[in-house]
């Protein structure tokens, strides 16, 4: 696709804007195949779409001109520039280059190693009766099948006690954190940096008080705002109803393939999706004042249809953790 564009389509900047009533990738690609980088990204992005290929469109600057040092680049900005970026799975957003006058893109082959095949087990030296490594067990001995053996310790009881009650909690605790709009690796992030400094914060014996602390973590510093929490529970809300957000999904399209399930809240998610979508990309101030509690309010519409399917998710987590704790015994 990057190469029949860059072939296809000429490049030129003062070209005449498209007529008011067709759509400018329709124009360039079937009608005026000419004109510069917002052209040749669209028409590349526009296409991987209508093939299912997850793609968007990316602008910035090209990385311009090197100085005499080598070193360093000098970026006009005439050198504003627009680019499409295809999702590939295990890899995340690639970078392509269709436009004509920029250098294509070039990327090193990578080499995997074939891994060598693991030797077979001797397996013929385990029925030599007189290997050295099996030791020498008399016939006659005692291998605690007398009295000891019928009073032991039911240790079967403490080891299915114990799993039981570490999922019990870990039911409890992810609860009450998607309960609080959060995240369990933030959680878990937050209690792991709290302990951290309380450790370093707290002097030992024999060392001296005081002393250079690491400063806090950008979790402490950076809470989320009210649109990050709202938005939160919408991914939750399409995972808990089983709908795909992939992380090639804009909030937008997101929102959009919720609203299809639950249309009711469309007013909600719609105003979730707008202020996320501003603080995220476009380096809005968070939402204050009456802005923010519009947003509290669609947080409680989400969080009034994900309350029905928290016992679903709990019986699916504590099923999950059985069948983590199986694979491990």
């Amino acid at each position: 696709m990057t190469h029949y564009l860059r072939e296809a389509i000429e490049y030129e900047v003062k070209i005449s804007p498209p007529p008011t009533d067709s759509d400018p990738v329709d124009w360039v690609l079937f009608d005026s195949p000419r004109g510069y980088c917002n052209y040749y990204a669209s028409a590349e992005v526009v296409l991987l779409r209508a093939l299912g290929i997850p793609a968007r469109l990316a602008v910035g600057f090209s990385q311009g001109e090197a100085d005499a040092s080598g070193r360093t680049f000098v970026v006009r900005e005439s050198g504003a520039h627009a680019w499409p970026e295809v999702y590939f799975p295990n890899l995340g957003w690639v970078e392509f280059e269709p436009t004509a006058s920029e250098p294509e893109l070039v990327r090193p082959a990578v080499l995997v190693a074939t891994p060598e095949p693991a030797p077979e087990p001797d397996t013929g030296s385990i029925e030599d009766p007189h290997n050295p490594r099996l030791g020498n067990i008399p016939e006659e001995q005692d291998l605690g099948q007398g009295r000891a053996a019928r009073t032991r310790f039911p240790i079967g009881l403490v080891a299915l006690a114990v799993p039981a009650a570490l999922l019990v909690l870990a039911a409890a605790w992810g609860t009450i954190v998607f309960m609080r709009g959060d995240s369990p690796l933030r959680a878990a992030q937050h209690i792991l940096a709290r302990v951290r400094r309380t450790s370093e914060k707290t002097p030992s014996l024999g060392l001296p008080r005081g002393g250079p602390l690491e400063p806090e973590s950008a979790l402490d510093r950076a809470p989320l705002t009210a649109a990050e929490r709202a938005y939160a529970w919408t991914r939750r809300l399409s995972d808990w109803h089983n709908l795909e957000r992939g992380p090639h999904l804009t909030p937008l399209e997101h929102v959009a393939r919720l609203k299809q399930c639950l249309p009711e809240l469309a007013p909600s998610l719609d105003l979730i999706a707008r202020h996320y979508t501003r603080e995220r990309y476009g380096a809005a101030a968070p939402a204050m004042g009456a802005e923010a509690q519009r947003l509290a309010a669609a947080q409680r519409d989400v969080v009034r249809h994900a309350l029905p399917l928290v016992p679903q998710r709990i019986i699916h987590w504590g099923l999950h953790g059985l069948r983590l704790l199986r694979g491990r015994v």
